[in-house]
């Protein structure tokens, strides 16, 4: 062998020595690698009949990057939520639980570089977790059809990982305080339900949610978004396929996500299957969102029944009173509804939005609060 390619080869062997060492220096093993996070305190807020029983629980989380860190942080994170409800007489068996869309798709950072967590910038985050992982996130790039192919592989990579936290937080959270749990959402590949646990089976990702029952089993019917908006649309694809519905204690339970609640095709959908209670897990995004003049639909066609003259003239809350559960749940038939919206400093994404009540004909919007919010519906 020449001198010159030994030479070479060497050097190409201490360079990819040094980047796997670099790839495992400053990860999160433990939940004491990172400091712990303060929490705004917690509000409350309570629709319906005083002494009637609490059916449905909206929890509106205060989500923050190291948060994310590792399964047993999310879990904790969640857990305070659940243990302050219960302690406060909120949160009783057989009750509903909903949580916001989004609440597990950031645990594509768990387990990464603790410069991930500190860093207040959520592309230099995400493209550090590219570095550190750049094999796995190679074989990504050459499986994904995405148009957004670099997004697409930073969860295709991570997929299982993510979709095993997310399945072992909320199982233990409804074996241990025996609720349904609506599990806001998570971006994942074809994801599937299969022999009870979640499978991410192919390459395409959806936004996705999970039902879980009081037995810490999961639901084998997945609900997938069928209308992803602009920023999701280079990664995330449509559902096809009808919304499934699910019986609890509260009522037969469908579930919109988001975007999903404001388009008729999804309340026809509800309605003819006997869907009586509504759960609608929603992102928005930016900060203070909700107060701007509202831009319209987006993702997909407006519908024939929405009024142009709103657009640019009435503003985002006023749009999400008007267009989504509130405006639209009566013609389904459904009863009783909650929205709620992910909240938190999660690096630099920003955040907005109150969640929503649909009571019997009738909308309430919980006390604005940037903070962790648990809201009640006594029926």
């Amino acid at each position: 062998m020449p001198k010159y390619l030994r030479y070479s080869l060497v050097l190409a062997g201490g360079l990819l020595l040094a980047y796997l060492v670099w790839s495992k220096l400053g990860r999160v093993d433990d939940d004491t690698s990172l400091p712990a996070q303060p929490q705004p305190e917690i509000t409350f807020f309570e629709v319906g009949n005083p002494g009637a029983a609490v059916r449905l629980v909206g929890i509106q989380p205060y989500m923050q990057p190291a948060d994310y860190a590792t399964g047993p942080r999310f879990y904790q994170r969640l857990n305070d939520y659940f243990t302050t409800a219960t302690q406060r007489g909120l949160l009783p068996a057989g009750a509903v639980v909903v949580l916001a869309e989004h609440v597990g798709t950031w645990l594509v950072a768990a387990g990464e570089k603790q410069a991930v967590f500190a860093n207040p910038h959520s592309q230099e985050a995400l493209r550090l977790v590219v570095l550190s992982n750049l094999p796995s996130f190679v074989r990504a790039i050459w499986r994904s059809s995405a148009h957004d192919k670099v997004t697409a592989a930073l969860f295709l990579m991570k997929a299982r990982q993510t979709a095993a936290i997310y399945e072992w937080t909320f199982k233990k959270l409804a074996a241990d305080y025996q609720v349904t749990i609506v599990a806001g959402s998570v971006v994942l590949p074809d994801p599937v339900v299969k022999d009870g646990h979640i499978v991410p089976m192919g390459n395409k990702l959806y936004n996705a949610s999970f039902v879980f029952t009081p037995d810490g089993t999961i639901e084998p019917a997945v609900v997938r978004k069928q209308y992803p908006i602009d920023s999701e649309l280079p990664f995330c694809e449509p559902a096809g396929g009808t919304l499934p519905a699910f019986n609890t204690a509260a009522g037969r339970l469908g579930i919109a996500i988001c975007a999903d609640s404001w388009y008729p095709p999804v309340y026809e959908q509800l309605r003819t299957a006997g869907v009586e209670v509504m759960a609608v897990p929603s992102y928005s995004t930016p900060d203070s969102l909700w107060a701007t003049p509202w831009q319209g639909y987006n993702g997909a066609a407006m519908p024939d029944d929405v009024r142009p003259q709103d657009v640019g003239n009435i503003t985002e809350e006023q749009a999400w009173l008007r267009y989504s559960m509130g405006g639209r749940a009566a013609a389904a038939g459904v009863r009783y509804g909650i929205n709620v919206f992910l909240r938190g400093q999660i690096w630099d994404l920003g955040d907005d939005g109150r969640t929503i009540v649909y009571y019997e004909g009738n909308t309430y919007l919980a006390i604005p609060y940037d903070g962790p919010q648990i809201t009640v519906v006594r029926y």
